[in-house]
Protein backbone atom coordinates (compact mmCIF):
# COMPACT_ATOMS: atom_id res chain seq x y z
CA UNK A 1 0.00 0.00 0.00
CA UNK A 2 1.04 3.57 -1.10
CA UNK A 3 -0.10 6.51 0.86
CA UNK A 4 0.81 10.19 -0.61
CA UNK A 5 0.30 12.92 1.49
CA UNK A 6 0.75 16.67 0.41
CA UNK A 7 1.14 19.29 2.91
CA UNK A 8 1.36 23.30 1.21
CA UNK A 9 2.58 25.21 3.77
CA UNK A 10 4.85 27.91 4.12
CA UNK A 11 7.87 27.39 6.49
CA UNK A 12 6.76 29.84 9.42
CA UNK A 13 3.56 27.25 9.28
CA UNK A 14 5.53 24.79 10.04
CA UNK A 15 7.77 26.24 12.52
CA UNK A 16 4.27 26.85 14.67
CA UNK A 17 2.91 23.54 14.10
CA UNK A 18 5.97 21.80 15.12
CA UNK A 19 6.07 23.79 17.89
CA UNK A 20 10.13 24.86 16.93
CA UNK A 21 11.35 28.59 17.82
CA UNK A 22 10.99 31.58 15.58
CA UNK A 23 15.26 31.99 14.84
CA UNK A 24 14.65 34.48 11.80
CA UNK A 25 15.85 37.47 14.12
CA UNK A 26 19.13 35.75 15.47
CA UNK A 27 19.79 34.39 11.25
CA UNK A 28 19.56 38.01 10.56
CA UNK A 29 21.70 39.23 13.19
CA UNK A 30 24.61 36.78 12.07
CA UNK A 31 24.28 37.52 8.70
CA UNK A 32 24.39 40.94 9.38
CA UNK A 33 27.75 40.42 11.80
CA UNK A 34 29.50 37.97 9.18
CA UNK A 35 28.68 40.67 6.19
CA UNK A 36 30.27 43.59 8.86
CA UNK A 37 33.26 41.24 9.02
CA UNK A 38 33.59 40.56 5.83
CA UNK A 39 33.64 44.62 4.87
CA UNK A 40 35.53 45.64 7.68
CA UNK A 41 38.15 42.62 7.11
CA UNK A 42 37.67 41.61 3.77
CA UNK A 43 41.80 41.28 2.60
CA UNK A 44 41.87 38.50 5.35
CA UNK A 45 38.82 36.99 4.56
CA UNK A 46 39.08 33.46 3.91
CA UNK A 47 35.36 31.92 3.58
CA UNK A 48 37.15 28.09 4.50
CA UNK A 49 37.95 29.35 8.25
CA UNK A 50 34.11 30.32 8.57
CA UNK A 51 32.67 26.62 7.07
CA UNK A 52 35.45 25.01 8.95
CA UNK A 53 33.47 24.46 12.03
CA UNK A 54 31.19 22.96 10.03
CA UNK A 55 32.33 20.34 7.57
CA UNK A 56 33.55 16.86 8.78
CA UNK A 57 37.21 16.23 9.84
CA UNK A 58 38.03 14.63 6.28
CA UNK A 59 37.20 17.83 4.45
CA UNK A 60 38.95 20.61 6.43
CA UNK A 61 41.22 20.26 3.90
CA UNK A 62 41.87 20.68 0.19
CA UNK A 63 43.66 17.39 -0.05
CA UNK A 64 40.87 15.61 1.90
CA UNK A 65 38.14 16.99 -0.11
CA UNK A 66 39.63 15.97 -3.22
CA UNK A 67 40.30 12.78 -1.96
CA UNK A 68 36.68 12.04 -1.14
CA UNK A 69 35.46 13.61 -4.34
CA UNK A 70 37.85 10.64 -5.67
CA UNK A 71 37.35 7.99 -3.49
CA UNK A 72 33.17 8.94 -4.71
CA UNK A 73 34.40 8.56 -8.44
CA UNK A 74 35.79 5.45 -7.72
CA UNK A 75 33.05 3.62 -5.96
CA UNK A 76 30.61 5.06 -9.05
CA UNK A 77 32.57 3.78 -11.52
CA UNK A 78 33.45 0.29 -9.71
CA UNK A 79 36.86 0.79 -9.35
CA UNK A 80 39.04 0.27 -6.01
CA UNK A 81 40.66 3.70 -6.36
CA UNK A 82 42.11 6.01 -8.44
CA UNK A 83 45.98 6.90 -9.02
CA UNK A 84 47.57 10.12 -9.93
CA UNK A 85 48.05 7.76 -13.35
CA UNK A 86 44.70 7.57 -13.55
CA UNK A 87 43.59 11.15 -13.08
CA UNK A 88 46.05 11.83 -16.23
CA UNK A 89 44.12 10.56 -18.45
Amino acid sequence: MKVKIEIDATPEELRTFFGLPDISSLQETMLEDLKEKIKTDSANYDPRKIMEPFLPEHLRSIEGMQQSFWNNVAKATGKSSFTDKDNDK
